[in-house]
This record gives C-alpha cells, structure tokens and sequence, in this order.
C-alpha cells in the first residue's frame, strides 16, 4: 500500500502541489478580504528591499535553470544515441524535466509580477491588495523552491535503474494471469542470449531483404523491423510482440531489482517467435516454396497471442465504454494507469482500436477483428 501511494505521489507530484499553491491562495485571498489579517508586517524600506531582491532572485534562479536544463536535456540525449536500450527511459526523464521545468518557468513569472505588485501598491493603501500579494509572493516562492528540489532530484544517477524496475514490474504483471503459478522462474542470461540471437536474426531479415548483408551491425531494431513489415513478412502484431521483448529486455538490464528472474510466458513466447521467424528466414534464403506457410504460421501465431489478458479486458470495456479515460479503464480491469497506458498505446499500434477526437470529447472505436 505504501509503494502505490509514493508511486502516486511521484506521479501526480506537479498535480497535487499545483492543487496545494491553489488552496493556500485561495485562503490567503479569503483572510485577506474578509479577516485581512497581517501575516507579514514589515517596514517600507524592508518591502522595497526584500520584494525587488526576492524578484531578482527568483529571475536568476530561472535563467539558470533554463541553462541547466539545456545542459541536461542535450546529454539526455547523447545518452540514447550511444545506448540504445535506455532510449525508452531518457525519453521519459526528458519529458519529467521539460514539465518541471514548464512549472519553474510559470510559477517563476507569476512570482515576480507579484512583487512587482507588492513595491507598486505598498503605499497606496490597499489594504486588500497588497497583503494578499505580499503574502502570495512568498507562498510561490516556497513552491518554486520545491519544484526546484524535484528538478535536481532527477539528476538521480539511479533513475534510468528505477524505471527499469518499475517497467518490468509492470510488464510482469501484464503476465500474471497467464503465468502458471507452478511454473519456475528463467534464468536472466539465457533471455538475453535468445533475445540478442531474435534480434540478429531480426537485422539479418532486413539486410537480405534490402539486399545490403554488410549493414547487419549497423541496423538498428526499429529499422530491422521497418522493413520486414514494409515487405510483409511480418504483421502489427508480430512488430508488438518482439517490441515488448525488447523493452523487457530493456527493463531487465536497467532494472534495480537483485533478482533477475524472467517471466516464464515470456520467455516461452520469445523461443516461438525465433524459431518461427528463423524456419521462415531460412526457407526465404533457399527459395522454397514452403515459405508463404510459415510466414502464414507466424502471423497467425502473433494474431493469436498478440492480446494478452490486459488486452483482451481493455478491449471488451472499450466496446461498451468508448469515453472511458485512462483512469476508468484502470479501475475496471484492476490494472495500473501506466500499464494501460502502454497497452492503449500498442493496442493502437497494431490497428486493434482507434482513438477519435482530442482531448475529453474522445471516444475509443474497437475494430471488429479485434474482439
């Protein structure tokens, strides 16, 4: 209970202290309008001085900030393009540091119009006003020195490692339901040494395809399956598949968790996919004619375990719920925001659903083939 909570808070962190600035304004405009209760006295000068330092302040604070972040953000990014397998996860720290950062930045203008305010009305006598600003620059304040905190704490060297670990909790749990409770755990090497031979065997397709043998080491994963898509010889399903292979290969390297283990559906389904891919690859090079049965195989294998049981929950409540948000879908199949946000997202991938509209007025459309 404790872990979903934290995980909440670090979820909806900007939420729920943007919720907090609200409310504490909301009070301090009430006491200032109706009990105009004094909650800073200072002097003339001590106005002046503290509110035009606080807003000079507060403005070298976001410069650097805004120079740190484009530090941060262009090593970010270095990062993923020397190591693939954490692209997922910068992505996603990226995104944490550009929302922070947009929180900085909007806080950070209020604050300083606010004391501005507070050196322009201070001796015009009002008495509403100018309380409430004075006191409302310092309540900002305060949130912006938090917010700050938060931004350095994604300087956290661990935090590629703790969404390592988090995805793969997730993707287990995807797998729960069609996990034999009896059934052992695998080993993490030897999921690795399939995985990297599927992935070979993956970039060695694409090659023979586009007639260039010589750019196997040079192709990446995405592009590898790109092109066997493009030439049919795999479907969506299958590209979903070896997708979430990789990125659970991806969480098991980064993950923090000293136990290794693999899930056992996984690693199942890996082997069956490599050896109908690899049947397939072979019979392409000699030409046989046996080949179209075994692309057959493969893409009706895929069609058959491209939905796992989240899947098959999501889509039976999309059919009679088409506005239902992420969170609705959540409550009702008992499943994570973020693992139904990552199966919503592959669920489109692979043309099982469609979203229609922007925003709250969308609905979800389940394509018929798909239930």
């Amino acid at each position: 209970m404790e872990d979903l909570q934290m995980n909440f808070i670090k979820k909806h962190f900007h939420m729920i202290l943007l919720w907090i600035c609200v409310f504490l304004s909301l009070v301090n405009l009430i006491n200032c309008w109706l009990f105009k209760i004094n909650l800073i006295l200072l002097s003339e000068n001590q106005i002046l001085y503290i509110y035009s330092s606080l807003a000079q302040v507060i403005g070298a604070l976001l410069g650097l900030t805004i120079a740190g972040y484009s530090m941060i953000d262009s090593k970010m990014k270095s990062l993923a393009e020397e190591d693939t397998t954490i692209t997922d996860y910068v992505e996603d720290i990226r995104q944490d540091y550009y929302i922070s950062l947009m929180y900085i930045i909007i806080l950070s203008i209020i604050n300083i119009v606010f004391c501005l305010l507070v050196i322009a009305t201070y001796d015009n006598n009002l008495l509403t006003v100018t309380p409430f600003f004075m006191t409302e620059s310092i309540i900002i304040f305060s949130f912006i020195m938090i917010e700050l905190i938060k931004f350095v704490c994604y300087l956290n060297p661990n935090v590629i490692r703790e969404k390592g670990s988090l995805d793969k909790d997730s993707i287990d749990a995807e797998y729960k339901d069609s996990t034999d409770k009896n059934e052992s755990s695998e080993n993490f090497s030897p999921f690795i040494t399939d995985y990297n031979l599927l992935e070979k065997l993956l970039r060695d397709f694409a090659c023979y395809l586009i007639g260039s043998p010589n750019s196997t080491y040079k192709m990446q994963i995405f592009e590898a399956l790109d092109v066997l898509l493009r030439n049919e010889i795999i479907n969506r399903e299958t590209y979903s598949i070896i997708d979430e292979f990789r990125r659970y290969r991806n969480a098991l390297v980064h993950s923090l968790d000293a136990d290794k283990s693999v899930n056992p559906s996984i690693y199942k389904k890996l082997n069956e996919i490599y050896t109908l891919l690899k049947s397939a690859y072979d019979l392409r090079i000699e030409n046989n004619t046996d080949f179209e049965e075994k692309q057959r195989e493969l893409m009706d294998y895929a069609q058959k375990h491209g939905y796992n049981e989240i899947d098959r929950k999501i889509l039976e409540f999309l059919t009679t719920h088409s506005n239902a948000s992420l969170r609705e879908i959540s409550e009702a199949t008992n499943y994570s925001i973020a693992a139904i946000h990552r199966r919503i997202a592959n669920l489109q991938t692979i043309g099982a659903i469609t979203k229609i509209g922007t925003g709250r007025q969308s609905t979800w459309k389940v394509n018929s083939n798909s239930i």
